[in-house]
């Protein structure tokens, strides 16, 4: 498992609170994947294309919040 995934199911399961930026990137993406049809179309990526896209939103949160 990749370490932002690590990261993510922390959050979502154990409410370990990450960086600010990954907080809010994890729950735009907890609310995402809990939309009919939006996970499974999420589900067809693959996981190293899911991280690359994860990984980029938190590097744009990260630079809007400064």
């Amino acid at each position: 498992m990749k370490k932002i995934f690590k990261k993510y199911y922390r959050y979502i399961l154990d409410g370990v609170i990450p960086s600010k930026e990954e907080e809010i990137v994890f729950s735009i993406l907890h609310d995402f994947t809990d939309r009919k049809g939006l996970r499974q179309e999420w589900e067809k990526i693959d996981e190293d294309t899911q991280e690359e896209i994860i990984e980029d939103w938190i590097k744009l949160t990260k630079n809007l919040l400064k």
